[in-house]
């Protein structure tokens, strides 16, 4: 065996070692995101004041008596307002908040903090559960009925 064929078989060697060092990254990156993910959840189910009710009747009520136009006409005053909502795509109580709104969730400024590109502005934040609506310096974390945002944003239905 030349010195070239054994410099391509540890080149070849060194390449594979490469690849599977570079599996193992990326699997230990995929561990970290779910722990992280699990983290908000797990943050926000112990803040989130509707988790801690069961989620009760009353506000499921509430809820209903909004009308599309409604919720339309309150996104936007929220939007407006400068109220913005962070949140995660994969998480469930997330999904409740925006549900909500119905078609009018496409209105709020929303920001997803799962996102690697809105890290840094979810850290600056100071953003520790999601859902977090911000707005004029203070902070809701937990899924909110419409009333409770409406009464926070000074909205008159």
């Amino acid at each position: 065996m030349t010195k070239l064929d054994q410099a391509q078989k540890t080149a070849q060697k060194i390449g594979l070692g490469v690849v599977v060092l570079m599996i193992l990254f990326f699997i230990g990156l995929g561990f970290i995101y779910n722990k992280f993910s699990r983290t908000h959840s797990q943050t926000l189910s112990e803040k989130s004041p509707a988790s801690q009710s069961g989620e009760n009747a009353e506000a499921s009520q509430e809820e209903s008596q909004w009308l599309e136009v409604e919720r339309q006409k309150l996104a936007q005053f929220l939007k407006d307002q400068g109220a913005v909502l962070y949140y995660g795509t994969s998480c469930p109580h997330c999904h409740k908040q925006l549900e909500l709104f119905g078609q009018a969730a496409d209105l709020l400024k929303k920001i997803d903090c799962y996102l690697e590109e809105n890290a840094e502005i979810c850290n600056k934040e100071n953003i520790s559960g999601v859902p977090t609506w911000k707005y004029k310096g203070e902070e809701k974390v937990g899924v909110q009925t419409l009333d409770e945002l409406a009464e926070w944003v000074g909205y008159k239905k």
